[in-house]
């Protein structure tokens, strides 16, 4: 069940709550940082920063390559720790 649909199916009615607040405090807190993090910010960096920007410039690759790919490479592990702490029920929300 994913994070969105439990906060859909907490408005079908408004004296019938599928969880307690605490918990949808929690619920819609993770879901906005695992979609900012996991979706936009790798969209926006790497999408455009890193594929869009030396098409549009006409260029082989950015000035610094390697850390262009550290950046790559690094976006894995960053939403490994992330998943972990929000699992982990410590922190916003909690």
């Amino acid at each position: 069940l994913s994070l969105s649909v439990l906060v859909r199916l907490n408005y079908l009615d408004p004296y019938f709550n599928l969880v307690s607040p605490e918990v949808y405090n929690y619920v819609v807190t993770g879901h906005g940082i695992i979609m900012i993090f996991f979706f936009l910010m790798p969209v926006l960096i790497g999408g455009f920063g890193n594929y869009l920007l030396p098409l549009l410039l006409g260029i082989p690759d950015l000035n610094l390559p390697r850390l262009n790919a550290l950046s790559a490479w690094l976006l894995f592990p960053a939403c490994v720790c992330l998943s972990f702490g929000l699992i982990g029920g410590v922190g916003v929300g909690s």
